[in-house]
């Protein structure tokens, strides 16, 4: 881009032509830049010839930037640049076609060349600007794109967001003072969305890959505590995400597991009030990372299960068995669970 800019800047040295200063170039360079502003986005401009032209453009916020062309002759191209002249799109039109382009970005200055490469081509061209109204303006000086940036939103809150050719992520956090269940609507114009859900530790995660356009509920179990929620992909557009919770019942409290017959294990815990049922986990791990079986057990007034047909088949050794269970409740066809009780092990004997 500096080639460019410096050819661009000697020419109209040479011109005495002089345009005002601003953005992030210096005096002698800004001379290059025909300065565009909001008002202008549908004025039609012409290019002929090899003439290099060389446009500035301030965008106040995150938005579509679309181009038509009206191309006669050979090629017209087109180079979109930021303000730390990073290239974020290149484009082009031939012959006697009409070409438009979309390009969503955010907020900032932008810089764009066009060139052609052979004397009888001419173009007629427009941009217009349309925002994205973002509940959060983004701009290439602030944005949210990692965890240290991230905006809080209230859990309740709708939220406006776009993804961008120069933005494909965007972080917001929250909290919840209970464990419950979160509900995320997500509304998204645009393939292949992923959502991405952690807490401020690391230590709890949920990821949705490959999300279709349109309009999406999911739900996830989470314990009290500040979360980040990262909307990201590989294609740009605009989203839109309402959030609202669920409170879990109280904790339950485990009484007994035991082995009453040959690969029988009985878990027997205390009742909860106002609740749907319970949900009641083994696993030969203590840390119930491999070999769970979970099964639900419907009814507020049930407070035993017990799992039958468990792997003892060696006569000789015997095997241990980890418990836990939870509570859950339904409000709205949404079920929240309470958090996981305390933990027994149980030897299971053939």
């Amino acid at each position: 881009m500096s080639n460019f800019k410096r050819k661009s800047a000697l020419m109209l040295a040479m011109m005495l032509v002089f345009v005002t200063v601003f953005g992030v170039l210096k005096p002698y360079e800004a001379k290059a830049w025909t300065n565009l502003t909001i008002a202008q986005f549908d004025t039609i401009y012409e290019h002929n010839g090899s003439k290099e032209v060389t446009y500035k453009l301030t965008l106040p916020s995150s938005g579509k930037l679309t181009q038509i062309t009206s191309v006669t002759g050979e090629y017209v191209n087109f180079y979109i640049y930021d303000a730390s002249e990073k290239e974020v799109q290149s484009l082009y039109g031939n012959a006697t076609n009409t070409y438009t382009y979309d390009m969503n970005l955010i907020g900032g200055d932008y810089y764009i060349k066009v060139t052609s490469n052979w004397d009888k081509t001419a173009a007629n061209f427009k941009w217009v600007f349309t925002p994205s109204e973002e509940s959060f303006n983004e701009t290439q000086d602030d944005r949210n794109n990692d965890l240290s940036s991230k905006f809080q939103v209230a859990v309740g809150q709708t939220v406006k967001g776009q993804l961008a050719l120069n933005d494909n992520v965007d972080y917001y956090g929250f909290s919840v003072n209970k464990t419950g269940a979160l509900n995320l609507k997500l509304t998204a114009k645009m393939e292949g969305m992923e959502l991405s859900l952690l807490n401020d530790e690391g230590s709890f995660n949920y990821k949705v890959s490959d999300i279709i356009k349109g309009t999406k509920t999911l739900t996830f179990q989470i314990p009290k505590g500040s979360y980040s929620l990262m909307c990201s992909g590989n294609k740009t557009g605009n989203y839109q995400f309402t959030t609202s919770f669920v409170s879990g019942p109280s904790k339950v409290k485990l009484a007994s597991v035991r082995n009453i017959k040959s690969g029988k294990l009985k878990a027997t815990w205390k009742k909860v009030k106002s609740v749907k049922g319970y949900e009641v986990q083994i696993s030969t791990t203590g840390d119930f990372s491999s070999d769970v079986t979970t099964k639900l057990v419907k009814g507020a007034k049930k407070t035993s299960f017990t799992f039958k047909g468990l792997n003892i088949s060696n006569s000789w050794r015997t095997y241990t068995y980890y418990c836990r269970v939870r509570a859950y409740k339904e409000k709205n066809k949404i079920k929240a669970y309470s958090d996981w009780s305390n933990e027994k092990e149980v030897t299971i004997k053939r």
